[in-house]
């Protein structure tokens, strides 16, 4: 009899979720990479750092060298623009664990602190930290230490540039659109502020009209079209059976108190 031997092989994936696994069970940290070119005494209450920083990170594991990754790199963002400046000039960023042992709850915490220490417009952090984790919810304490000490902040011109850098050329899905709706469903918009007023009609001031002493361009787009008798047809059958012009008492008050206010504005 020949003896069968079975060979049990595990695949890449679940081999790489096992050992993810087994890196979170070792801890979260946090961590900062700090500008070699720029040595000092840089002191944030009990954290005292020999350089300046420059980008605060959390993770476990491998997480503080991805960010030197060849394919991480070719994003075009401000910190991979600092990080690709330092590497240039024969430097490498210093890596340092400020936290360690923590659970995952603990580091997004502590990421946040550390920012708001730090100061957000010091770093090239795009958000203010918190993130990487579904479904976690702040203490309802955390929430209002966090607003106390942003309150009032107002982003700088180059971190406004970096926001905008980073939202362009997003494309909203539709699961994203729905989640939007979802959220402001119901929510009445607050009135707009006499400053809000203001610097809107100051935007509007001097604008000229896209289409002023332009002759036809408001033609419509229909203008000298036949339409066939089965077009015709079918318009008929879909008008069919439809009452127009029984608007209620509130509808018609509202169109008369509009008209009132357009030509008394036109009259001014």
């Amino acid at each position: 009899m020949f003896g069968i031997h079975i060979f049990i092989s595990m695949d890449a994936k679940t081999y790489n979720k096992n050992r993810r696994e087994k890196l979170k069970q070792e801890g979260y940290y946090v961590y900062v990479y700090m500008d070699p070119r720029e040595e000092g005494e840089y002191v944030y209450e009990d954290i005292r750092l020999t350089h300046r920083p420059f980008y605060v990170g959390k993770g476990f594991g491998y997480r503080i060298n991805e960010h030197l990754q060849k394919s991480r790199l070719k994003r075009n963002n401000h910190k991979n623009n600092k990080i690709k400046k330092i590497l240039s000039e024969g430097l490498e960023p210093i890596k340092v664990k400020v936290f360690e042992g923590l659970t995952e709850q603990e580091s997004l915490i502590k990421e946040i602190e550390l920012i708001n220490l730090i100061g957000f417009d010091n770093l090239t952090n795009v958000t203010h930290g918190g993130e990487g984790t579904s479904g976690f919810n702040h203490k309802e304490e955390t929430k209002h230490k966090i607003g106390g000490k942003n309150k009032g902040r107002k982003h700088t011109e180059e971190t406004k540039k970096l926001i905008s850098e980073k939202l362009k050329g997003r494309e909203i899905t539709q699961e994203w659109r729905e989640k939007i709706s979802k959220t402001t469903k119901g929510k009445k918009k607050k009135p707009f502020t006499e400053e809000h007023k203001k610097n809107i009609g100051e935007g509007g001031k001097g604008r000229i009209p896209w289409n002023k002493g332009c002759e036809g361009c408001q033609e419509a787009w229909n203008k000298g079209v036949k339409l066939s008798e089965e077009h015709k047809q079918k318009l008929s059958k879909a008008k069919a059976g439809k009452k127009y012009g029984n608007k209620s008492e509130e509808t018609k008050k509202r169109i008369s108190e509009g008209l009132k206010r357009y030509h008394n504005n036109k009259k001014k």
